[in-house]
């Protein structure tokens, strides 16, 4: 059973057709053994079949339109804690395959392999499909092909598709982690349009794309460090001082100190300070904003 997250290695690949490239794949996951595989436009038809020793395999075929093009897949290594989440339904203009890993030392985490096809008008439900998934889960990585270019992940201009995706993760305090090389082939196209969607996990990462496998887009491989973990620090409190100062100075809660002995000394000031910080605790509450300011996950 994997027992942390950290050390989670997830690679993500638009195929453009996996059954003309599961010899490669194969010796691919040989060489980098990734712990989760996201594969987009796979092509495959529910009569194919598609199996990798040690993994378990997820995926949803395109059924219309264009039946056997798009498609994603999820390849999990049996050893990892996990369950499948069904893809729910009308995700206009969004294909997704979801799991949900379930370490037994930290919160449930949903991994998506995400593929969003190049038409503008699906990008018109863009916030409603991206809403329907994230819901689903407190902490969630969407990895994959988006289809959508901004100079804010590192894009040479921004698109019209790359422009909604933008206000939607400004809005909803989504962080993009993204390579800092293109992810697709070609002198007209090349750029960066395959990255990963992270809500609500603020840790150090690598993500990096990589010049292997055979389609028009390079894999991306997103790494989360095991022995390096960063935590936000505690909200700020709004402390009502006059309630704290009569607080302390009841004389249930303020004694003075009568030691003889340094033993008695340490553990007076030990019940004093005890005293000074549940005092702090009660007369205070966290301190809340009306709309907190959105902070991109490598600042974090």
């Amino acid at each position: 059973m994997y027992s942390s997250f950290f050390g989670l290695s997830i690679f993500s690949w638009n195929a453009n057709g996996v059954r003309s490239r599961i010899v490669e794949i194969r010796d691919f996951i040989d060489k980098h053994a990734p712990d989760i595989f996201l594969i987009q436009e796979t092509n495959l038809r529910p009569e194919h079949s598609f199996k990798i020793p040690n993994y378990s395999c997820y995926r949803n075929d395109r059924i219309h339109p264009a039946p056997g093009r798009g498609g994603t897949v999820v390849l999990i290594k049996n050893c990892i804690s996990h369950y499948h989440v069904p893809t729910p339904p009308l995700l206009t203009g969004v294909e997704a395959t979801l799991i949900m890993l379930t370490p037994i030392d930290h919160d449930p985490i949903l991994i998506g392999s995400t593929y969003i096809p190049p038409i503008n008008d699906y990008f018109k439900n863009l916030g409603a499909a991206l809403d329907t998934i994230f819901n689903l889960n407190n902490m969630t990585i969407l990895v994959g092909d988006f289809n959508a270019k901004h100079t804010s992940w590192g894009c040479p201009y921004s698109d019209t598709r790359g422009n909604r995706l933008y206000r939607y993760i400004v809005s909803n305090s989504i962080d993009v982690f993204a390579p800092s090389t293109h992810t697709r082939f070609g002198t007209a196209s090349a750029s960066i349009i395959d990255y990963a969607l992270i809500k609500n996990l603020n840790w150090p990462y690598t993500i990096d794309s990589i010049s292997e496998l055979s389609s028009d887009y390079k894999p991306v491989k997103l790494h989360f460090s095991r022995t390096a973990k960063f935590e936000l620090p505690p909200p700020q409190l709004n402390t009502t001082w006059n309630i704290f100062t009569n607080t302390l100075a009841t004389t249930e809660n303020c004694h003075l100190p009568k030691a003889s002995s340094t033993q008695e000394i340490e553990s007076q000031v030990r019940e004093l300070t005890s005293e000074i910080l549940t005092t702090h605790v009660t007369a205070s509450k966290p301190a809340t904003h009306s709309e907190l300011p959105f902070v991109q996950g490598e600042l974090k």
